[in-house]
C-alpha cells in the first residue's frame, strides 16, 4: 500500500511516527481486545482502520486516501466497490445465503469456466481458502499415487494448516510450533537474483535446483513421495520469478518419483 494522498498535499504522518491518524488508532487498538494475534504485518504496522473503497483506492475512518497495492493479497481482482460484482453479491444474499445443495448460479459458474481451462481438467471443487484447497490437494495426490510424503521449496507459502506448516519455506511461521506433520521436505527455490547456494557466478540456478531436488528425494525420503508443492511465482517471498525451465523440470521430476505436481 503506498503512502495516503490527497487533492492538495501530501499527508503528514501522524503522531508516533505512523500514518494512523485518531480514529484509526482508536479502532485498531480496541479490536486488539477482541482478537488474538494473526493479523497480517500490514495491518499491524500501519494500524490502519479502512472506512471504504473504489477501485484501487481506499479511504480510511480518517478520511486519507491510499492506493490498494495489496488489494486482499491479490484477491481484490476487479478492485473495492465494483458495481457490477456488489449488485451480483446483494441478489444472491437476498436470495439464498449458504448451503450444499445445487443452485443454478454454481451451475452457470461452471458452465462458464469449463471452456477456460486447461485441456484434461474438465471439473473442479470450490473452496474457501488457499490453505483449504491445499490440504484437498494434499489428500487428492495421497488417494491418487498411494503415496503420503510431499516436498516444498524454500520460501513457499501454502497457508498455515497442520499439512502445510511443516512445507513454509519461512521458518518464522513455524516459529515453536513443533513438531511438524512427518513426512515434509524442503527444498531450494532458484531466484535469478539471490541464488539460494550463495553463487554468484553465472549459472543455470533452475537446473542447479533441480538437481539438488533429486538428489535430495532420493536420500531424504522413504521414496513415496504424494506431490511436489510449489508456485509458479512466490508471493510471500517477495515475488520471485523462477527462470525458465523450472516449473518443466519439476513437472519432470514429479514424473520420475510417480508423484503429482501442485503448483
Amino acid at each position: 500500500m503506498t503512502a495516503s494522498r490527497t487533492k492538495s498535499k501530501p499527508a503528514a504522518p501522524a503522531a508516533g511516527g505512523g500514518w494512523a491518524g485518531p480514529r484509526s488508532l482508536a479502532l485498531f487498538e480496541e479490536e486488539q481486545g477482541y482478537l488474538t494475534p494473526g493479523l497480517q504485518q500490514i495491518a499491524v504496522f500501519s494500524k490502519l482502520a479502512m472506512a471504504k473503497g473504489r477501485g484501487a483506492v481506499l479511504t480510511d475512518e480518517d478520511g486519507k486516501e491510499y492506493l490498494d497495492l495489496v488489494a486482499g493479497v491479490c484477491v481484490a481482482s476487479v478492485g473495492h466497490g465494483h458495481p457490477v460484482w456488489a449488485k451480483a453479491l446483494a441478489e444472491q444474499a437476498a436470495a439464498l445465503s449458504v448451503g450444499s445443495f445445487t443452485t443454478r448460479a454454481r451451475v452457470e459458474f461452471g458452465r462458464r469456466l469449463m471452456p477456460r481451462l486447461p485441456k484434461g481438467l474438465d471439473r473442479v471443487q470450490l473452496y474457501s481458502s488457499g490453505a483449504e484447497a491445499v490440504e484437498a490437494a494434499f489428500r487428492l495426490a495421497k488417494s491418487r499415487t498411494g503415496h503420503f510424503e510431499f516436498a516444498g521449496f524454500w520460501g513457499g507459502f501454502h497457508g498455515k494448516t497442520g499439512g502445510t506448516l511443516p512445507l513454509l519455506g519461512d521458518t518464522s511461521f513455524k516459529q515453536a510450533l513443533g513438531p511438524l506433520m512427518p513426512g515434509s521436505y524442503s527444498f531450494p527455490f532458484p531466484n535469478p537474483y539471490r541464488c539460494p547456494f550463495k553463487n554468484e557466478a553465472p549459472h543455470d540456478c533452475a537446473a542447479h535446483c533441480l538437481d539438488f531436488l533429486r538428489e535430495g528425494l532420493r536420500r531424504q525420503t522413504t521414496g513415496s513421495l504424494a506431490a511436489l508443492i510449489c508456485e509458479p511465482v512466490q508471493g510471500t517471498a517477495g515475488n520471485v520469478i523462477p527462470p525458465a525451465g523450472w516449473l518443466k523440470g519439476l513437472k519432470e521430476v514429479a514424473a520420475e518419483a510417480g508423484a503429482l505436481l501442485i503448483a
